[in-house]
Formats: structure tokens, C-alpha cells, sequence
């Protein structure tokens, strides 16, 4: 999850990308949209009285993930060495540059330029930089310093906060950045740089945690900023424990190309346990993913939290169809 294969397949298709598409890269494409074809799993009841999630009989099995199960199965596959370490390349690995870190430099251009045409992008640009481990795409010569992956993650950073007044790194509260489908962990990486004041708790299956771990472990150099990194498979239990530890602290939930790209079961129990109780929330998509129109779907999320919640939308910066709906909870004081 995170930057994905959805996305790239939609900047190939609308726009020129350096890097041609290969024999390899048709075969995968081929490869992604056959598991798409995976029967979706059954949606979960709703109590009617409650407005609640009741489970069916069973906990959301790990196979209901579909098409990214298989996909970061492949991932950690390509991703990890002889000895279980990340190979110094693995960035680069053909699964892995076609879904959570895919190059696409046409995009971070455009994502740079938005960012520095501010105070708050330019600040982020002059902060932050991209860790050269994995050897990452980097923007050369426009932006040197990042990967498109990179600068998409701080264009989030700078939405929430030129959208809905909520500065993620700069905030006198405790944060709780709650981040559902983490891609190779950059994101992460970035917050606890940037902030002494955030917490991280990752949301994703066991082989793209595993990874963060790696890399993480690999790119942040203090134990004290790692130890704010919270590791949970994205599980039923995990969406209520996060949900119920928010104390004082301004609870953040992010989806970036994620949620939207999960089968119509776990996005309702996501939906009920951490979304619709977050003070505020930042939700990338695509128009259609695994069957799913994601534009409606939305529209539905933009209905249910219309009265609790203040909301914004639009095109992602870089992008042409790719999209996104924030929000904070009405009568939430700006941090």
C-alpha cells in the first residue's frame, strides 16, 4: 500500500515517463490485474441500532487483501537478501519500483515545484531529505535531494496543513499520525525527523512491515525517534486499540493510495473504528481500484462525515485524475 501500482499505471498512462516500459514491466501489469480478479470478500454487518461494525463470523482473513497480499508477498521476496537484510538496491527491485516506490519523474517535478512555490513546501524542502539507502529514484537535477515517493509524502504534510490549518511537525500538542499502508516506511521516517512531538503507528500486512522495520532500522539514525514508530498488522483489534488511546493527543489518520486500493470489507471496518473518530484525516485515491469505483465511494465518506467533520477535496499536486479527502473535526482548534 502507500504509492502504488494504481497510481503509477495512471501517470503512465497519461503522461511520458523516462523510464519506457519493458517486456518485464507489460508481464507485470499483466500479472496485477489477473489478482484483481480475486472474488471480493463479503461485507461485514452493520448493527443498525449501534452504527457499529459486527463482525461476521470471523476476523477479516489476511487473504482479503486481495491483489496487494500477493503483491507485497512478491515485495519481500525481491526486497531481502541471502542473510534477511535489504539488499542495498532494493528500491529498485522491478516489483518494488512498480508499487511503492515507482519512478515517476515527470510527477515529483511537479510535486517539487507545488512544494517550493510556498513557505511551508520550501520549508519542508530545506529540512528533510531523502535517505540514500535503497537507492532511490531521485529527481536529478530538479530536485536531487528526493524521489517522487518522497516529495508526494511531503505534499501530504503540506495539504493538511494548507487545507485544514493542522501543522503536522510544528504542533505544540502531542500528534498521533496513525498511517494505514505505510509503502517502504518514508513517510514515517520523515515525521519523526521532522517532529520531536509525533508518534507514528503503521497499519499494514506482515511483509511491507517487516520492511519498514529494515529500513528504518537502516535510515534513522537516533533510537529515540525509531522508539516512536509503532508496528501493527492491520487487523480488527489494531483499529480499536489505536482508537482508544487518544488521550490529549491530536489523533491523525492517513491513507495515501491504501484505503482505497483494500477490498470494501476492511475499508468499513477502517471507516468505523479510526476514521470517523480521528480529529483529522488525510485519504489519497484513484478513481478505480479492484472493481471498485473509489469517486463514489468518497462521496460516501464525504456524506457520513459531513456533520462531524470539516471537509476539503481535490487533485493531488503532480497528478490529473488522483485525488484526495481531508478533514478535521468541527470545532477542532488549529495546531
Amino acid at each position: 500500500m502507500g504509492s502504488s501500482w494504481q497510481s503509477f499505471m495512471e501517470v503512465v498512462e497519461s503522461s511520458k515517463i523516462v523510464k519506457p516500459m519493458n517486456t518485464y514491466s507489460i508481464f507485470f501489469k499483466a500479472y496485477s490485474r489477473l489478482l484483481q480478479r480475486i472474488p471480493a470478500p463479503h461485507r461485514l454487518r452493520y448493527s443498525a441500532d449501534a452504527k457499529c461494525i459486527v463482525k461476521s463470523d470471523v476476523e477479516p482473513r489476511s487473504d482479503s487483501y486481495g491483489a496487494w497480499k500477493k503483491l507485497s508477498s512478491r515485495n519481500i521476496s525481491e526486497a531481502l537478501n541471502s542473510s534477511g537484510e535489504l539488499k542495498s538496491d532494493f528500491l529498485r527491485q522491478p516489483s518494488i519500483s512498480q508499487t511503492v516506490h515507482p519512478n515517476q519523474r515527470s510527477v515529483g517535478v511537479r510535486i517539487g515545484r507545488y512544494l517550493a512555490n510556498s513557505v511551508f513546501g520550501s520549508h519542508l524542502l530545506s529540512t528533510v531529505s531523502e535517505s540514500l539507502y535503497g537507492q532511490p529514484y531521485l529527481i536529478q537535477p530538479d530536485f536531487p535531494c528526493f524521489s517522487s515517493s518522497g516529495l508526494q509524502n511531503l505534499s501530504y504534510i503540506h495539504l493538511v496543513f494548507e487545507r485544514l490549518g493542522i501543522n503536522l511537525v510544528d504542533s505544540h500538542r502531542q500528534m498521533h499520525f496513525v498511517d494505514y499502508g505505510a509503502g517502504y516506511g518514508n513517510m514515517a521516517r520523515f515525521l519523526v525527523l521532522l517532529s520531536s512531538n509525533i508518534r507514528v503507528s503503521i497499519l499494514d500486512l506482515p511483509e511491507m512491515l517487516r520492511i519498514q522495520r529494515l529500513y528504518h532500522s537502516n535510515t534513522i539514525p537516533l533510537a529515540s525517534a525509531r522508539e516512536r514508530i509503532k508496528y501493527c498488522e492491520s487487523q480488527m483489534n489494531a483499529y480499536h486499540e489505536l482508537a482508544s488511546l487518544r488521550s490529549d493527543n491530536h489523533l491523525h489518520f492517513n491513507a495515501t493510495f491504501s484505503l482505497n486500493e483494500s477490498p470494501v470489507q476492511i475499508r468499513e471496518c477502517v471507516e468505523e473504528t479510526l476514521l470517523c473518530r480521528a480529529d483529522s484525516f488525510f485519504i489519497a485515491y484513484s478513481p478505480e481500484f479492484y472493481g471498485i469505483d473509489n469517486v463514489e465511494w468518497a462521496n460516501k465518506i464525504h456524506e457520513k462525515l459531513s456533520r462531524s467533520h470539516c471537509l476539503v477535496d481535490g487533485i493531488l499536486p503532480g497528478y490529473k485524475t488522483s485525488s484526495f479527502i481531508a478533514g478535521k473535526k468541527i470545532l477542532l482548534k488549529t495546531v
